[in-house]
């Protein structure tokens, strides 16, 4: 609907002597067309016009002196071009020239919410006008044409999957499907190619879930953020989620710690777009460290991965951020019982977006003030995370993006006593800050460059009481350069180069009376550069790919130590089913404290090692059931054994039976092996996945015996849903089931006069193991949708049937 009516009179408006003088008034007007797609978004304003009108009353320019859209203005100063005004007279009763403020309110009444809207180019990434877009489900159908900008806008599909095909002539049709939620807008980018010319399909949703890129890692699995929102169990939590996938053993007392393919969690490592951070939870695993709304999707690789990533044994998580701006205001408030968290985005013109994310535990907020006076004691987490981000996209082949974002956690007790003292007893606490830079360019022949720089403080500190302390600090610098140039259907050959620098300063202080060694203390600057390259070639239907990565670390100036990792992967198809199979060497370097003398450390000590071989296949056994199944073996070696009676900051179950107190060897070893399966379903609003591994990890120490590790979980499997229903509802479920984790039990014990205590006398290694784990977790969610915001309620129940599961076996005093 539209408005009109004047609001001022003449520019200079003369002083009126006689009744003789007449003002301008509207005699005909045009309603000015107001643009379909600006109305549609809700916008509302007033247009403010200044009319030159001759002595007949016509317009003869219209100029706009205050505005509220581009196409808005224009079409007010088309429509004011054609209106007409009685003549103005003067004082003496003569017609003449005249100047007037004149004021259209535009009040957008067909604003409705948009589910789809995108852009129709051609090969160039010029906008291709008049194209033809048909929607189709079942017998509904809906067209729509692109405007002469390329531009279209949907409102009108019901949810559910639609498919569409753009069709214009002169070029070859596209034909893709798209999936329709209401509340969520889907952006398309349709690119159409000349007749004749093949179309490799350039149409991609806004996150990308099928048709990937080919990737030299074996095995690459992957969440999205908006599947993982939903699923059960996992609080909406984006690095959580992915425990539920093969390769992945369940963490005691579910802590949140990544057990990947029987290594340790120091084993492996976290990266954010390819550059090192530290951890991505916080304490007791409730939830990650970065705001889901900035995450794109998480990739887990749990081995034989590109030569891109090293230094680690075990596998990796990358978190991958959006690469693209916010094209609206987006804000979101999210609270359960455990916390609060916020996000806010904002774009800047065309080319800039900001945002802001944070999140704080309530545990100290709320037990706190009933605790204190009452000399209680609780030990609870106090976590809190914080990230600020700078987006800038200066053209669609370009992206320039600064991220700063902190993390920090404490687990105390919390209390005072009667006399107002804080509660003085463990005290474990983790922070970080980081300041992330990354520049992303692609060039017109394919080629794509990738700069990341990360850098910041992290440390963890230990206290026991008063008298004891230790922590581990580190100031450190990530800086990696990379050149890649995918295979594409028409280059057979592609490569990746690339510059992945680690540097900074680590220091370390271990003083905790209950362990009767001096205090070890050291600080030293370490450098780990890393040139890496890898070259793809296919042949026909199969893809080779070859790299090395050669790398070192230094410890100050003395100690140096390299190490160079050859992989190796191929993918062949045969019909529909992918087989692919990869082997590699993977290193990790020893730790400071390892390496340093002063610490009763061995400088000579060179990388571990692991060998990893593994073969998959996967094939899609209908349209929407997805198999994908592995077997792998790890061979490791020259594992860093001894000094296992020192105190170490140390994720696992605690150690028992005798240890190795001797000095730090690469003279350990072990395997690794077993199989891995997923099934996934994505179906009409229904996503399922069955997740299953069966493997067995071993060690041998220095005199040859054989153990299990102390993770190895021989038997685990995930299987869950997330199912839309009608009305904004969502049911979800999950179980989970796992082998427990191996112990040595104590079969006797004796009384040590001397010491005064008891001395455990254990059975053989490894021949306990705990009760297998069973959790069945339920969640229901409903979704109101408004005009411009939509609120979320949702009730996640974990292990649903109470199952008492033992996670780990203590000891009394007198065992």
């Amino acid at each position: 609907m539209l408005l009109f009516y004047l609001t001022s009179l003449l520019a200079e408006e003369p002083e009126i002597k006689t009744s003789l003088e007449r003002l301008p008034e509207i005699i005909y007007r045009v309603d000015p067309e107001y643009p379909n797609l600006i109305e549609k978004t809700g916008l509302s304003g007033e247009v403010l016009l200044l009319l030159q009108l001759d002595p007949q009353g016509l317009v003869i320019s219209a100029e706009v002196l205050d505005g509220i859209h581009p196409e808005i203005d224009q079409a007010a100063v088309q429509a004011a071009q054609q209106f007409r005004f009685t003549p103005y007279q003067n004082e003496e009763g003569i017609a003449v020239a005249s100047t007037i403020q004149y004021r259209v309110q535009f009040l957008a009444t067909k604003a409705q919410i948009e589910l789809v809207r995108g852009r129709t180019l051609d090969v160039e990434d010029n906008p291709l006008a008049d194209v033809e877009l048909v929607f189709v489900r079942g017998e509904k159908v809906v067209r729509i044409r692109s405007d002469e900008k390329g531009v279209f806008s949907l409102d009108e599909l019901e949810e559910g999957l639609w498919s569409y095909s753009a069709q214009k002539e002169g070029y070859e049709s596209l034909i893709q499907d798209v999936e329709i939620k209401a509340g969520k807008i889907a952006e398309l980018t349709l690119s159409l190619s000349p007749e004749g010319e093949e179309d490799w399909g350039d149409s991609d949703l806004e996150i990308v879930i099928e048709d990937r890129a080919i990737s030299s890692d074996v095995t690459e699995r992957y969440l999205t953020a908006e599947e993982i929102f939903y699923l059960p169990g996992s609080n909406g939590d984006v690095v959580k989620a992915i425990q539920n996938l093969p390769g992945i053993a369940r963490a005691p007392l579910g802590v949140g710690q990544l057990i990947i393919r029987g290594t340790a969690p120091e084993d492996s490592t976290y990266y954010i777009d390819g550059g090192n951070i530290p951890d991505v939870f916080h304490f007791g695993g409730l939830t990650t460290i970065l705001s889901a709304e900035v995450i794109e999707e998480v990739a887990f690789l749990p081995g034989n991965y590109s030569v891109r990533y090293g230094r680690q044994l075990g596998g990796l998580v990358d978190i991958r951020t959006r690469p693209q701006l916010v094209v609206e205001p987006e804000g979101v408030v999210s609270l359960d019982i455990y916390q609060s968290a916020f996000y806010i985005s904002q774009p800047i013109g065309e080319q800039w977006a900001i945002s802001a994310s944070g999140r704080r535990s309530y545990a100290d907020f709320i037990l706190n003030p009933i605790l204190n006076g009452t000399g209680a004691q609780v030990r609870a987490p106090r976590y809190y995370d914080a990230q600020l981000r700078l987006s800038h996209a200066p053209s669609d082949s370009e992206f320039f993006d600064l991220m700063y974002f902190m993390s920090d956690d404490s687990f105390q007790f919390l209390g005072e006593d009667i006399e107002g003292n804080q509660q003085n007893g463990l005290l474990y606490s983790k922070n970080f800050h980081k300041l992330r830079f990354r520049w992303r360019k692609t060039f017109d022949n394919g080629l794509e460059q990738d700069t990341v720089f990360v850098a910041g403080p992290e440390r963890q500190d230990f206290n026991q009481g008063a008298d004891g302390e230790s922590y581990e600090q580190r100031i450190g610098i990530n800086f990696r350069h990379e050149w890649h140039r995918p295979l594409s259907e028409t280059d057979n050959i592609g490569f990746r180069l690339g510059l992945d620098a680690y540097s900074g300063i680590d220091s370390f202080l271990y003083d905790i009376p209950s362990f009767p060694y001096p205090k070890e203390e050291g600080e030293f600057f370490f450098l780990s550069p890393a040139l890496y390259g890898e070259f793809m070639v296919r042949h026909g239907d199969s893809i080779f790919t070859t790299g090395l990565r050669a790398e070192g670390y230094s410890l100050g100036t003395d100690i140096c130590v390299p190490a160079y990792d050859p992989r190796f992967s191929i993918r062949h198809q045969v019909g529909d089913a992918t087989l692919k199979g990869g082997l590699g060497l993977f290193s990790q370097f020893p730790e400071p404290r390892e390496l340093d003398p002063d610490a009763d450390g061995e400088p000579s000590l060179v990388s571990e090692g692991s060998w990893q071989y593994s073969f998959g296949v996967e094939y899609p056994l209908t349209a929407e059931l997805q198999l994908d199944a592995s077997v792998f073996y790890n061979s490791l070696d020259r594992l860093v054994v001894g000094r296992g009676d020192r105190f170490q900051f140390f994720t696992g179950p605690p150690l028992v039976g005798p240890k190795d107190t001797e000095a730090y060897a690469n003279l350990g070893t072990g395997q690794i092996y077993g199989f891995e399966s997923q099934l996934r379903y994505d179906g009409d609003g229904f996503l399922a996945l069955l997740a299953t591994t069966i493997s067995r990890s071993e060690r041998i120490d220095r005199y040859g015996d054989t153990r299990l590790f102390a993770y190895d979980q021989p038997f685990l499997v995930n299987a869950l849903f997330s199912k839309t229903l009608p009305k904004e509802w969502r049911l979800g479920g999950r179980i989970r089931y796992g082998s427990g984790n191996p112990y040595t039990p104590v079969q006797n014990s004796i009384y040590d006069l001397n010491r005064r205590q008891f001395i455990p006398i254990y059975a053989d290694y490894d021949s306990g193991r705990l009760p297998a784990f069973f959790s069945l977790d339920v969640r229901i969610d409903k979704t109101y949708v408004f005009e411009k915001w939509n609120l979320t309620a949702y009730l996640d129940i974990q292990n649903l049937t109470n199952a008492a599961n033992l996670e780990l076996m203590s000891w009394s005093y007198d065992y």
